[in-house]
């Protein structure tokens, strides 16, 4: 959204002014419903929502305007003396039920395409860059894996935390156990860790540089 307003060669400011998003939880919640960022959703409301910004007028007085389903933005000078938009967003509260109930969904579903494979334990692997509400939820999926029916044949779930290391590519897996986690605690016991008990996937870095991120995920 920020990158299509500040593109937009109809959208002039006379001095310094801040752009701030507000927008609408429910919708949020709506394209989000899947565990990963329905961007077709997004472009679709994103589309809508720059009409609106347009129609006001350019430059406009500071205030508040609608933008339709999307929520709302807030105009306001005193960015700067450069003619220029600075962009910001008001942060959407977390609604725990509603991530967590995500989280079941998710695990459910996974667990459901593994039960075709009778006689072997499922491992489910999540990326947190999909769904980077995913880090700092293992607690909640150990939770799951332990009371569900439909996890007891799940050795686990493994969250894949990527980042960068000093400009090189790292990855942290996190493994949650599950109610059959012998056979992948054994094989992710094999795999090279840090001080910090993370598992690290760096495909092809010599030397292996150290972990920056001593509590990035923390159950």
């Amino acid at each position: 959204m920020m990158e299509r307003v500040e593109a937009d060669p109809m959208l002039q400011v006379e001095t310094g002014t801040w752009f701030t998003l507000v927008l609408d939880d429910a919708d949020m919640k709506d394209v989000t419903r899947a565990g990963v960022v329905d961007r077709l959703a997004v472009e679709r409301l994103v589309d809508s929502a720059m009409l609106d910004v347009r129609a006001i007028g350019w430059p406009p007085e500071d205030g508040t305007y609608p933008m339709g389903p999307l929520g709302s933005f807030r105009v306001r000078r005193g960015a700067g003396p450069e003619p220029k938009l600075s962009f910001d967003a008001e942060a959407i509260e977390r609604d725990q039920d509603h991530e967590g109930l995500r989280l079941h969904d998710d695990l459910q579903e996974a667990a459901a395409q593994l039960a075709c494979m009778k006689g072997h334990p499922g491992l489910v692997v999540l990326d947190a860059g999909r769904d980077g509400l995913l880090v700092g939820r293992h607690s909640n999926m150990a939770d799951l894996l332990a009371a569900e029916s439909w996890a007891q044949n799940l050795a686990g779930v493994l969250v894949l935390d990527r980042f960068s290391t000093e400009g090189l590519p790292d990855c942290i897996a996190h493994f949650v156990p599950g109610r059959l986690s012998d056979a992948a605690s054994e094989l992710l016991a094999g795999l090279p860790g840090c001080p910090a008990g993370h598992v690290h996937a760096r495909s092809g870095v010599f030397p292996v540089p150290p972990c920056p991120h001593q509590k990035r995920l923390v159950g």
